[in-house]
């Protein structure tokens, strides 16, 4: 149900882009138009994820080597998809180097490996 009403939700925000464009301005930087009037949300957003960082455990460098990248390359790259990437192509990379890689699962391998073919083909 949850899932429905969130889909519902998004079809009604098509009709406030118009109003968001009215209202804004829109920034280009490297060919892409950014706009700061959604910035606050993000904002927000940024900080409910950051309240689980204490449940990293810092103490395990393959699992908080791959955390802390993807925290940081987010807003370097201004791309959610450039950390997330990023993150599971160290990840599981630092497990197969450690040795635990049996604790990785598969899909965490295949994603690894198909963002690492994007890198090679359509960078």
């Amino acid at each position: 149900m949850a899932n429905v009403i969130t889909a519902l939700l998004f079809l009604l925000s098509i009709l406030f882009y118009p109003l968001i464009k009215i209202i804004s301005f829109s920034v280009n930087l490297n060919g892409q138009s950014l706009y700061p009037t959604i910035s606050g949300a993000l904002i927000i957003v940024g900080c409910f994820m950051l309240k689980n960082i204490n449940k990293i455990n810092w103490n395990k460098w393959e699992e908080s080597i791959p955390s802390y990248l993807t925290m940081i390359i987010v807003p370097l790259t201004l791309s959610i998809t450039e950390g997330i990437s990023f993150g599971f192509i160290v990840y599981s990379f630092l497990k197969t180097i450690k040795g635990e890689y049996k604790e990785v699962p598969l899909l965490v391998y295949i994603f690894s490996f198909l963002f690492i073919l994007r890198y090679i083909f359509l960078k």
